[in-house]
């Protein structure tokens, strides 16, 4: 049993009346003491203060035979960053450029930027400030994806910004409007263009270049070449006309409830293990039925940050004016050309060679898969994905390696008989929490 006082910023509740001139304490030196009556303990009442005049407003105030005060630990909360960035951002040579990352939590987050999935170090031109990242006089190597990552022991919050030099800017037939693209610029057929609209998705085709058009289903053969690394490494949400309810790839129609297909790692749902249009996994833009209830294939602002463009297919006309008798095999076609060394053997039929899969071959094939956090770079070859180096090498590390050599020690102390393991905490089966300090249900 505690000896002496500790006092506690709390009234009781006694006996249906507000004592407001007893403060609440625990310890068997309390001046009162009562098991039968209720208060914030979990049985009876104890009182650090009893008896005193709350006009003298003394009875929540020090006094010599209080001995110390009761502490509790303020819950865990994960980050999040308070600012949203914007997906891309435009500068000259010579300017200044600063981005600010608000981030709250509890405990209070620490913040770290990264370039290009990497730690950003100070320099005579680059100011880190806690949450505010600052470059003095831009130059073209600073051009590039700028990441702010707040992270606690409750979680970790990401943004990320794509920083772009204007001299550098070359309207290309990159498949948007104004000549730049803020997503899948890898890709040929495909592009992320940032915009707004009025009505039915189709209508976003404003932001597609000429000879693009908005991406829909009968564009599933571009869209398969959009990966799921593809779909979730872009800022924002774009969206497309599709409608993807039940994994299938379909007309969006305007008045119905169908969830319209879209990709960046804001859109509303996303999930890996269902199939949609593109190569891997369902990106759904919003819910109609949670969100407002508006139209489901139309623009909604602050939930849709532009549309995904197709490259038009340009089919070749025939070479002279008569037709193909029936049953005459004709010239195999294929709109878009087999990748990785696949062959055409029927309209837009691709045969892939061992090791590579998909409607034009330009998905490798990992066998066994790569492990969570990792992607298949080429056939038997597994790459982490950017920003999640450290938790993918530990994961690979952990097939090869023996648990000796992989021992870590962990921040803290792992209670309730949990295990330390590579710097994390593993709990039994009756306990939860980052260091197994909660129990997984209220009877233990």
């Amino acid at each position: 049993m505690t000896t002496g006082q500790l006092k506690s910023d709390m009234n009781f509740q006694v006996s249906g009346s507000l004592l407001k001139d007893d403060m609440a304490g625990v310890g068997k030196d309390c001046p009162y003491h009562s098991e039968n009556e209720r208060s914030c303990l979990g049985q009876g009442v104890i009182s650090s203060s009893c008896c005193q005049d709350s006009a003298s407003n003394e009875a929540c105030s020090y006094s010599p035979e209080i001995t110390g005060v009761l502490c509790c630990k303020v819950p865990e909360k994960p980050p999040v960053i308070t600012q949203r960035f914007p997906t891309r951002l435009k500068v000259t040579p010579g300017q200044n450029w600063t981005l600010s990352c608000p981030a709250i939590g509890s405990p209070h987050p620490m913040v770290n930027w990264l370039k290009d999935g990497r730690t950003l170090h100070q320099s005579d031109r680059i100011f880190i400030e806690r949450e505010t990242l600052r470059i003095q006089n831009v130059i073209a190597d600073d051009a590039g994806e700028y990441s702010c990552l707040a992270a606690n022991t409750a979680g970790y919050a990401r943004e990320d910004v794509i920083l772009t030099i204007s001299h550098l800017e070359t309207k290309v037939d990159v498949g948007c409007m104004d000549g730049t693209v803020d997503g899948l610029a890898h890709l040929k057929d495909v592009a992320a263009c940032g915009g707004s609209w009025k009505g039915h998705v189709s209508k976003g085709k404003v932001h597609c270049a000429p000879g693009w058009r908005v991406c829909s289903h009968v564009d599933w053969i571009l869209l398969k070449a959009v990966s799921w690394f593809d779909a979730t490494g872009i800022n924002g949400c774009y969206a497309y006309d599709a409608a993807v309810n039940g994994g299938k790839c379909t007309s969006c129609v305007e008045d119905s409830n169908q969830s319209m297909g879209g990709i960046g790692r804001h859109c509303s749902k996303r999930r890996r293990r269902q199939s949609s249009c593109i190569a891997e996994g369902r990106i759904d833009v919003y819910n109609p039925l949670r969100e407002g209830g508006h139209p489901s294939c139309d623009y909604q602002e602050g939930l849709i940050s532009g549309v995904l463009c197709c490259r038009i297919p340009q089919l070749n006309p025939p070479t002279s004016g008569k037709r193909r008798k029936p049953g005459k095999p004709g010239k195999v076609k294929c709109v878009q050309p087999c990748l990785n060394n696949g062959i055409c053997v029927g309209r837009n039929r691709c045969e892939c060679p061992i090791g590579y899969k998909g409607a034009t071959c330009q998905l490798p094939i990992c066998d066994p898969p790569c492990m969570r956090g990792s992607y298949c770079l080429e056939p038997g070859v597994c790459a982490c994905e950017p920003g999640r180096e450290a938790k993918c090498a530990l994961r690979e590390e952990a097939v090869a390696i023996s648990l000796a050599k992989l021992e870590r020690k962990c921040l803290r102390h792992c209670r309730n008989g949990g295990q330390c393991f590579q710097g994390h905490c593993f709990c039994p089966a009756n306990t939860k929490g980052r260091f197994c300090q909660r129990g997984n249900n209220c009877k233990q």
